[in-house]
């Protein structure tokens, strides 16, 4: 089977330890339930590819590892790509190609190429995904998340489009107790339910606050309000850092992070997610001909991913998101360097692992 995390990462953060695991854990209607297992029970005849559309935190993840976990048996069977960062052609091209050569180990029925967020996917990926899809449709499926229905009409129809609704607001407040209850945090309903209406239907971003506002196992809600403002001018500081081109600039905005990181309850969840917004943020601002280079910011979503793997197991939290602040100093002056020296062009994407 596909490894499961570890126990330490699992326990970190509690939108992961209370991920569905299995098709019985997961929220569907019934008819899609049915669906469902019948293709686990034969991917390779009663299988389609998947776009698996819904708003943020309703379950496409979930179920799309749900799938993955039933079918999958050999790691080396299944393939993930994060639609926001690796959105290019040259993702497709060479890593999902790369993938497709080969038909999947005795242990799996067919291969599973997951790609997560694919809304974000360029026209160009689009192309050379539906050539894909045609072309390995004996030994491969094709799983898409989006949170929105932009998929071009030559993918859509190529594939099975579900649409995942939120969960009702009754049962999205009892999987929120229950969370609080099996990680003994107390809390009065009435707070649950102020959570639930600031983020609903967001799943995930409920969990995640919830967890951040339990500590010394309480729910404390009068914090959010300025949990919420702080890390939105967190999220805008290190934006402006990953841009940021001159070492007075950098280190300018490096105090900032560092006077914020005071101020704030300095969690797993609040660092990975300041992270991957900033991120986001970056790449939708990234553009013109004061654009940061291709390599740069490819190898800055690696280096995020990974740091994100590091902070879900770390007791201390705060000394690894430094650490990745200067990595990404490092990162970003050996990207401008090698473009000034000509060695590669603003567009290439060749990787740079930070060690």
């Amino acid at each position: 089977m596909v490894t499961q995390q570890s126990t330490s990462l699992k326990e970190g953060l509690w939108v992961e330890k209370y991920r569905p695991r299995t098709l019985d854990d997961i929220v569907l209607p019934e008819k899609l339930r049915q669906k469902v297992k019948l293709w686990i029970s034969n991917p390779t005849n009663n299988m389609p590819h998947l776009i698996l559309i819904g708003p943020p935190g309703s379950g496409k993840t979930s179920l799309a590892y749900v799938l993955i976990h039933s079918i999958i048996g050999d790691e080396s069977d299944f393939l993930y790509i994060n639609g926001s960062s690796e959105r290019g052609l040259q993702t497709i091209k060479e890593t999902v190609s790369e993938f497709m050569r080969f038909e999947p180990t005795s242990l799996s029925p067919v291969k599973i190429l997951f790609i997560d967020e694919a809304d974000n996917l360029t026209q160009d990926s689009f192309k050379a995904l539906r050539s894909v899809i045609e072309n390995y449709q004996s030994y491969v499926r094709v799983i898409m998340t989006g949170n929105y229905d932009t998929f071009p009409e030559a993918i859509q129809s190529r594939c099975t489009v579900i649409r995942l609704e939120a969960l009702p607001p009754d049962i999205a407040l009892q999987r929120l107790k229950y969370i609080l209850e099996s990680e003994n945090v107390a809390y009065e309903e009435e707070h649950v339910k102020l959570l639930l209406d600031k983020f609903y239907p967001d799943m995930r971003k409920c969990i995640s606050y919830m967890q951040i506002l339990s500590h010394s196992n309480v729910l404390n809600i009068q914090l959010l309000d300025e949990i919420l403002d702080e890390r939105d001018v967190l999220v805008n500081i290190l934006c402006d850092y990953y841009k940021a081109r001159s070492v007075t600039e950098e280190e300018s905005l490096l105090l900032k992070i560092f006077e914020m990181l005071k101020k704030l309850n300095v969690t797993p969840y609040l660092c990975i997610s300041s992270m991957r917004d900033s991120y986001r943020k970056l790449t939708s601002l990234n553009s013109g001909p004061n654009s940061l280079p291709s390599s740069y910011v490819v190898n800055l979503s690696i280096l995020i991913s990974r740091y994100s793997g590091y902070l879900k197991q770390c007791p201390l939290p705060e000394g690894v998101f430094i650490e990745f602040l200067y990595k990404v100093k490092s990162l970003k002056r050996f990207s401008l360097e090698m473009v000034r020296c000509g060695e590669i062009g603003g567009d290439s994407h060749v990787t740079y692992r930070c060690s």
